[in-house]
This record gives C-alpha cells, structure tokens and sequence, in this order.
C-alpha cells in the first residue's frame, strides 16, 4: 500500500463516519490534512490521475458528493506536517504497533 492510498483510505473512513452520523441539514466540515496531494485532489485544485489510488480518490469523492447532497459543505485544508505535531505522532505511534 502506497501512503496515498493509505491516506486516501483514512480520508474515506472519516468522512464516512461523518455522514454515518450527520443527520442532515446544514452543516460545514473542515478537512485538515498534511498530505498535500489528497487535500488539493479533493478541493479538486489539482486534477487526480491514474495510479495505484485513483480508485480510492474516487471513492472519496464519492462519499464527499454524498455528504454535500444532505445539505453539508466541506473544506479542505492542507496543514504543513511541522503544524500538524500531535496528527503526526499518533500516526508514527500506530504504525510502531
């Protein structure tokens, strides 16, 4: 598994959490992330292509399309790594397990 893919599969988890629990109506969802490629994908500033997690780009979009149709709007922000401390040291304290 490529770290694209993994973050785009724990992407897709979150925002499926989300609509799991969303009720509808209005709501804003921020997406802050530090992989720059998969936060500029999914603000669709930069165009996804071919490879190994094109197919969980998709399905990401997918289920922000479906969370934007109950009425939400997302955001997504990009978070330099050096800002994003306590994201980065559980996911270095996952990965030692």
């Amino acid at each position: 598994m490529t770290n694209n893919v993994a973050e785009y599969v724990g992407l897709t988890k979150g925002l499926e959490s989300f609509l799991s629990h969303f009720k509808g109506g209005y709501a804003l969802l921020i997406v802050r992330g530090d992989s720059k490629l998969v936060i500029n994908q999914m603000a669709q500033k930069w165009r996804a292509k071919s490879g190994l997690y094109f197919p969980y780009y998709e399905l990401a979009q997918d289920v922000a399309k479906r969370i934007r149709k109950t009425g939400a709007k997302i955001i997504f922000e990009w978070v330099p790594r050096e800002s994003n401390q306590i994201c980065d040291n559980l996911s270095k304290k996952h990965l030692k397990k």
